[in-house]
């Protein structure tokens, strides 16, 4: 994969857009099917803001990396999907981690890049 450089402005238009599609794509029955489906059996397990804002980021960079590398239309709704649940997981207590493997988004990641690689200097 190319090293993608994007500026801040155009960060911030894909972070709109990605938004948007995650409104667009997820009615509120898609949102109630995957509330019930990722749910958690106990309260206990309540993500801190620093953790949230950490996995949702993740589900973000996912989606601009899909967007970028030019995803289908079912690998997009996947993502998003797993986005929905990222956003709500503090709220309702959903399982990201179940929709993590059950969205098979390690797979987007191996296929589409969601992690930058380093160059080594050349000799």
């Amino acid at each position: 994969m190319k090293n993608m450089l994007v500026s801040p402005v155009a960060k911030k238009e894909i972070f709109t857009k990605i938004l948007q599609m995650e409104s667009d794509m997820i009615t509120d029955p898609v949102k109630e099917e995957l509330r019930g489906k990722y749910a958690l059996p106990t309260q206990n397990a309540q993500l801190t803001g620093h953790a949230h804002a950490g996995i949702v980021g993740s589900a973000v960079r996912i989606i601009r990396h899909l967007m970028l590398n030019g995803a289908c239309e079912a690998e997009m709704f996947r993502a998003i999907k797993y986005l929905a649940v990222c956003i709500d997981a503090r709220k309702y207590f959903l399982d990201w981690k179940k929709a993590y493997e059950e969205l098979m988004i390690g797979y987007l990641i191996e296929k589409y890049g969601g992690r930058r690689k380093r160059k080594l200097p050349e000799d």
